[in-house]
């Protein structure tokens, strides 16, 4: 649920994570390292005892991070932030994993802008706008 953030923030400028989020089922993950790419594209949060509310001026704002490690789901999410967001935006330590790079080449045929697949530190120029693409994973 956490990579639907990204799209809510860029279409409507909010989203609502509720209750106690913490990863995935391969075990208790935190996800402030999520919360902190997000409001580096400018998003405001709010920490209700229930939840987070994440609101956000459209469009996004590009920005340059470096992540504290090579998360999987924080680069994705990154991802997702910059490939709406306005200007440049640059990650280091990003994770490299095949299906990241798979993730980057579907997005690519989206219409995203994304330099540096398979490497530890990607460049994302925003565009207006993604579109549909087909797509087979290989």
């Amino acid at each position: 649920s956490i990579m639907l953030v990204p799209g809510l923030m860029a279409r409507f400028g909010a989203a609502r994570i509720e209750d106690d989020v913490k990863g995935c089922t391969l075990g208790a993950r935190e996800i402030d390292p999520h919360v902190e790419v997000f409001q580096r594209f400018g998003a405001a949060v709010e920490r209700l005892p229930d939840g987070l509310v994440l609101t956000v001026d459209r469009p996004l704002k590009g920005n340059d991070h470096w992540t504290d490690y090579a998360s999987v789901t924080t680069t994705e999410n990154f991802v997702l932030c910059a490939a709406l967001a306005e200007g440049v935006s640059t990650l280091t330590n990003a994770a490299s994993e095949p299906h990241v790079q798979e993730f980057c080449n579907f997005m690519s045929l989206l219409g995203a802008k994304i330099e540096g697949h398979g490497t530890s530190k990607l460049k994302i120029t925003g565009v207006q706008e993604l579109g549909g693409a087909d797509y087979s994973f290989t």
